[in-house]
């Protein structure tokens, strides 16, 4: 009976699609595949022609206008591409901009889910007054080096676009069906609102769209080391945006057969999910988590929340365990010269081991090849780093080199040192980083509470549990 009802609860939340509905959707394809048979869908090719004109007429049907612009007057580029706009009004002047593609990435394969999904987007919007306008651009001249000015089709949509309202951007961008879909919300050095990706995320779930968010892969977003050329232009323009794309592994034929019932189910939850229009505020500082098929989001607050609740329960943990506090007391008041060499130390080696990485990659010409393999970088950085630490700790043997490293091996530390000095330097990081950018605690969070579990354990096998857990997430972000 349980199943019954879920299905039951889901069918009346959202509307299914009628068999005019799946009818429409294999009528575009094949007017699309049509079009492909003029030629690759090649920027401003006789084909990529045919489906504007298969698009315009669709939307005419709908009792839509769309708008037709070309670059003739653009000032930034010249294409032979163009771009379609399709506006539905919706009860609120706020506009949720959903923008497809017009041209593949490969020339010789025809665009046969972007367009259609483009399509579907407007029928549902069109079928019933939306909560927010909508906004639908078919986007020529999208795929090419960013260094030319591509997506020039969003450039030049931005050009003309001049909204009253807030405004959301969801951009499509699919080769071919998908078994997944990866979101991502942001670009080098901007991450798009947790509200955005809240959104997009649920109206995928609901539609029963498998997709993936990699949190680590927005921290990288924030820190400038990974950009989306597509989102570029909207970010800049300070329009929150988010891309959905394919992650590669080709759909099942189940699954293809239910795709045009999974996009109209998508397109009515994500317009009701804006039901309040579109936020102006824009928290940029969430995390997302995602392991296996559960995913985790947490706002800003909320880890602030979890933030102090974690330091509360140290100094609980304090009060609880006091002798072991003035332990590790007196083991950093005595080694305070031992601690503060080492941290000098470590970061040295760590800023010499990752300059000499770099210059040897470039020299190379693989300046850019710790983006594809960032676990080797960070292996051989760390490798070297150790290296570079053993010969400073070995030429402290001289007595020159005692007088500047000899409180490493003068004496042995105090008892608990180890452990008080992890602890002392993860709460010195987290002070640090959260003053920068509170995203990026987590990292040194996780190992806190890991370190405050390690000394609060007696057993040596759930120290070594403790131990191991410690660098997951630093791991996770490299794997």
């Amino acid at each position: 009976m349980l199943p019954m009802a879920l299905a039951l609860a889901a069918a009346v939340a959202f509307p299914w699609p009628s068999f005019s509905d799946i009818a429409k959707f294999r009528a575009d394809v094949s007017a699309l595949r049509n079009a492909g048979a003029l030629g690759g869908y090649g920027e401003g090719s006789d084909a990529e022609a045919a489906a504007v004109a298969v698009i315009v007429g669709r939307t005419a049907a709908l009792g839509l206008q769309p708008i037709v612009r070309d670059f003739a007057d653009a000032e930034f580029a010249h294409s032979f591409s163009q771009v379609v706009q399709v506006t539905v009004p919706g009860r609120r002047p706020d506009n949720l901009v959903v923008v497809v593609p017009l041209g593949a990435s490969d020339p010789d394969a025809a665009p046969e889910v972007d367009l259609p999904f483009g399509l579907a987007v407007l029928d549902e919007a069109a079928r019933r007054t939306p909560p927010v306008t909508v906004t639908v651009l078919f986007a020529g001249a999208e795929q090419g080096p960013t260094d030319d000015g591509y997506p020039l089709g969003s450039r030049l949509f931005l050009d003309h676009f001049q909204p009253e309202a807030p405004v959301a951007v969801v951009y499509v961008d699919l080769s071919a069906v998908p078994s997944r879909i990866a979101l991502t919300g942001g670009s080098a050095g901007s991450a798009s609102p947790f509200w955005l990706i809240d959104r997009v995320s649920g109206a995928l779930d609901d539609a029963d769209i498998f997709f993936r968010v990699r949190g680590n892969e927005t921290q990288l977003l924030r820190m400038g080391l990974q950009s989306t050329p597509q989102l570029e232009p909207y970010l800049r323009a300070g329009y929150p945006a988010v891309q959905l794309t394919d992650t590669g592994t080709a759909a099942g034929a189940a699954e293809e057969v239910a795709w045009p019932g999974s996009v109209d189910r998508f397109a009515a939850s994500l317009f009701a999910s804006f039901g309040d229009g579109v936020p102006t505020a824009w928290d940029r500082h969430f995390l997302l988590f995602q392991v296996r098929g559960l995913f985790v989001t947490i706002a800003e607050l909320t880890y602030l929340l979890l933030l102090l609740t974690m330091f509360a329960a140290a100094i609980a943990l304090a009060f609880l365990y006091p002798e072991r506090v003035r332990r590790y007391a007196r083991a950093i008041r005595r080694n305070a010269v031992r601690l503060l060499s080492t941290a000098i130390l470590v970061f040295l080696a760590l800023w010499a081991s990752g300059t000499l990485l770099r210059a040897l990659l470039t020299a190379r010409g693989l300046a850019t090849m710790w983006q594809a393999q960032p676990l080797l970088f960070f292996g051989g950085k760390v490798a070297l780093a150790l290296a570079i630490a053993s010969n400073v700790l070995l030429a402290a043997r001289s007595r020159f080199a005692r007088r500047i490293v000899g409180p490493l091996v003068d004496r042995q530390p105090a008892p608990g040192y180890n452990t008080a000095a992890a602890l002392t330097l993860l709460v010195i990081d987290v002070v640090v980083v959260g003053i920068v950018d509170i995203s990026f605690t987590y990292y040194f969070v996780w190992a806190f509470a890991a370190t405050l579990l390690f000394s609060a354990s007696r057993r040596a096998w759930l120290k070594l549990v403790w131990l191991a857990v410690a660098p997951y997430w630093i791991v996770k972000t490299l794997v």
